[in-house]
């Protein structure tokens, strides 16, 4: 039996508080590119239509740098509210206790996948960096930086990943909730 556990402290807590600040910086950063999307796509459209005339780097822009840089920002703040898909079916029926042996698991496991993925992407970063690679077309766009995206972003998921197996590898030796377990499918609070 998991007993209920207290607020998350120690050096687990500091993490998680520092990680989170740094999830906020990067969700800013995320959203401002949302914003930067909408704004060249109504003054490309605009262009387009009223002066014949559209732009043609918008879409170079947008598809290689915003999009990405958006996606990859909101990574591990998505992860830290429980926002991925989640198949919780099994979880339904395990106690507390089980249900972060089981998490422990799973986020130990995707420690090592994204560990790896982080570590290819910052090497194929910096190669692109090294190589002075630019995107073919009407402007010589550095590759570099979209490519730093990938390791940034998926860095902070494995920052996260590394705190939660920790959280739930004491959470199971200590038999409580050292960290809080995600909500369940249909049994979430409500806002």
């Amino acid at each position: 039996m998991v007993k209920r556990g207290g607020a998350t402290g120690g050096f687990l807590g500091a993490a998680q508080r520092l990680l989170k600040r740094i999830d906020a910086a990067l969700s800013l950063v995320g959203a401002t590119m949302m914003i930067l999307i909408m704004a060249i796509v109504a003054a490309d459209v605009f262009s387009r239509y009223a002066f014949n005339a559209p732009f043609a780097w918008s879409y170079d822009l947008i598809s290689v740098y915003l999009m990405p840089g958006i996606f990859f920002s909101f990574l591990s703040d998505t992860f830290r509210e429980n926002g991925h898909v989640a198949v919780d079916i099994a979880q339904q029926r395990m106690s507390p206790l089980w249900r972060h042996a089981a998490l422990l698991i799973v986020c130990a496991c995707a420690l090592v996948v994204f560990a790896l993925v982080m570590w290819a992407s910052a090497a194929r970063a910096w190669h692109a960096f090294a190589a002075n690679e630019v995107l073919a077309g009407g402007i010589a766009w550095p590759i570099w930086i979209a490519a730093a995206f990938v390791p940034l972003g998926v860095g902070m998921l494995v920052a996260r990943l590394l705190l939660a197996t920790i959280g739930h590898a004491v959470s199971v030796l200590k038999r409580r909730n050292v960290i809080p377990l995600p909500p369940l499918s249909g049994q979430e609070e409500a806002l």
